[in-house]
């Protein structure tokens, strides 16, 4: 019996444990998948850390804006004054409203380079527009659909002419509508604005500009399009 048990217990010339060892080589991978491995804390803490400066890139502008604040003030005992504030919306609430705009570009993967020569061109046909007789509302018209040619001009010839990137043709609508605001208005600057533009421009409901009003209604609607379309 015993020659028989040790001739059942070798397989291709191999011994295989009996009796009281057959347990032994089995509860050693159980034990390696339940043992703890050191270097998962170590891949959550560099998670932890990645996650923590992709945070801090994010919050790099407000960072900066914060920072940019703390040392006005400290440099400056008007900075933070109600009259100051109102300056600051007033004289950024053009820009805030080309980066409106230029957000809904870059979130199509695409940049325009035109804003700045459209908004010259735009300003000279509106001033045009009320040296004419026009009233206010005839010349924000104006000025909103300058905008929207030359928008439209980038866009088709873009999507159209098949080309590879909105820089190409943004870099040339760049030049022409810097012209065209040089050859309409003669190189000269044109005085006179409507008093509808004027009182966005200008005046403020306490010390809050109306133009700032202006931007923050034109951020809200943005935000509700693209919390539905992005």
């Amino acid at each position: 019996m015993t020659n028989l048990a040790s001739n059942l217990a070798s397989v291709g010339g191999q011994a295989v444990p009996t009796g009281s060892h057959d347990a032994a080589p089995e509860a050693a991978p159980i034990a390696s998948l339940t043992s703890p491995d050191p270097s998962d804390d170590q891949q959550r803490r560099n998670y932890r850390l990645l996650r923590l400066a992709l945070g801090v890139i994010r919050l790099g502008p407000v960072l900066i804006l914060a920072g940019l604040i703390i040392a006005m003030t400290l440099l400056s005992p008007v900075f933070l004054t109600t009259g100051n504030a109102g300056n600051l919306l007033s004289q950024t609430a053009a820009i805030a409203v080309l980066a409106i705009g230029q957000l809904l570009v870059i979130l199509t993967r695409g940049i325009d380079l035109s804003v700045g020569s459209t908004l010259a061109l735009a300003s000279v046909l509106g001033a045009m527009a009320y040296a004419h007789g026009s009233s206010g509302w005839v010349v924000i018209l104006v000025m909103i659909a300058t905008g929207a040619a030359v928008g439209f001009v980038n866009g088709a010839v873009y999507v159209w002419g098949r080309l590879p990137h909105p820089f190409i043709i943004t870099l040339a609508t760049l030049s022409i509508a810097r012209g065209l605001a040089l050859q309409f208005s003669g190189g000269r600057p044109k005085r006179g604005v409507p008093g509808i533009v004027r009182t966005l421009g200008n005046s403020s409901f306490h010390w809050v500009p109306y133009s700032a009003f202006l931007v923050l209604g034109i951020g809200l609607v943005v935000a509700a399009v693209l919390s539905r379309v992005v």
